[in-house]
């Protein structure tokens, strides 16, 4: 008999995980604060729309609340209270943020509770089902959550990262590090160009070959030698010409860069490729001895 899962929430996230596991045999049971969102879900993993989240919860020997993160903590006492929780299932959320300790009540009507997160973007739900292959996974949370939650990474073809509660927040800071704070980087580097009299609607097309580069360095050679520029190489001048022709026609962006760039310099050291003299120096163009 297939497993069944209970999807609690019908957004991006919980629908690309409600089809991805419906691709692997698992049935499905979905509810929503919006129907027709349950009822969208539903259509797509070939499973069954609630319009009462007890009610899908129920069907479920594994519940995932895929809530927006405000709601996580609303919905699991909610579903305790309407006796959406049986004893013995599994309860999961799929936030990057919260522990599984935000599931409390869920372990106290006698659920196994734990915290399941797709290191993934989910910008487009169309695609996002076809994205958890090869993706990592953060899971922490009860002996039985953890073992259940390891079979479905393993469904899904996705990488295990095992975390500790503790360290959740810091985990997520690194993830949106990671990919929020690129799409502002580049969005920097858009503006600059911009400003150098580049079109904006030209500026994120011509970037992205570099980017798409600079990827492929990181997978092939990784950190710190993925870097290249002015700073990898201790061109001091040209840091200070960068300065020099914000200051002139950005002077708003300088600010960014030169944090960026005092971050840059400790790659630069990790890689060997300047030292402690020139640290000093791109330092005092950066503005920051």
């Amino acid at each position: 008999m297939a497993t069944k899962i209970s999807i609690i929430g019908a957004g991006r996230v919980g629908t690309a995980l409600g089809v991805a596991l419906s691709r692997k045999g698992y049935k499905i049971a979905t509810a929503s604060r919006s129907f027709s969102s349950a009822q969208n879900l539903a259509q797509s993993a070939r499973g069954q729309a609630y319009k009462e989240l007890s009610q899908a919860a129920l069907k479920g020997d594994i519940i995932f609340i895929t809530t927006p993160d405000s709601q996580i903590a609303s919905v699991a006492r909610g579903l305790v209270e309407e006796g959406g929780i049986k004893r013995g299932v599994v309860v999961f959320h799929v936030s990057g943020d919260h522990s599984s300790i935000i599931l409390s009540p869920c372990k106290e009507a006698g659920a196994y509770i734990g915290s399941l997160h797709p290191l993934q973007s989910f910008a487009d739900r169309e695609e996002a089902a076809n994205n958890f292959p090869g993706s990592f996974f953060a899971l922490e949370g009860d002996p039985e959550a953890v073992s259940c939650g390891e079979k479905i990474v393993s469904a899904l073809e996705g990488r295990l990262l095992r975390i500790t509660p503790e360290v959740k927040a810091l985990y997520h800071a690194g993830a949106c590090a990671a990919s929020n704070y690129l799409v502002a980087v580049v969005d920097l580097g858009v503006k600059l160009f911009k400003a150098a009299g580049i079109e904006e609607k030209f500026g994120l097309g011509a970037l992205l070959p570099l980017i798409h580069g600079t990827i492929r360095n990181l997978e092939r050679v990784g950190l710190p030698n993925a870097l290249t520029g002015p700073i990898s190489r201790g061109d001091i001048s040209t840091v200070q010409e960068h300065l020099e022709a914000m200051a002139k026609y950005s002077p708003e962006l300088i600010d960014l860069y030169s944090e960026l760039g005092k971050h840059t310099i400790g790659v630069g050291l990790a890689k060997g490729t300047i030292g402690p003299e020139e640290e000093i120096e791109i330092k005092k163009a950066l503005g920051n001895v």
